[in-house]
């Protein structure tokens, strides 16, 4: 996925299996350089099991 602009929105699909995951920025801030993660942007989502399994 490449970076955004400012506001910018994109999205993608992805098949994972049910179960907790990590969503974590890795990119670095423009003010200090940090990584993103380091100032809060994380968040744990879980996936649950499809009513529309396959």
């Amino acid at each position: 996925m490449a970076p955004l602009e400012r506001g910018g929105v994109n999205w993608i699909e992805v098949d994972l299996e049910p179960g907790k995951y990590a969503l974590i920025c890795f990119l670095p801030d423009a003010k200090d350089g940090k990584p993103h993660f380091t100032h809060g942007m994380m968040q744990e989502i879980e996936v649950a099991n499809s009513l529309w399994a396959r």
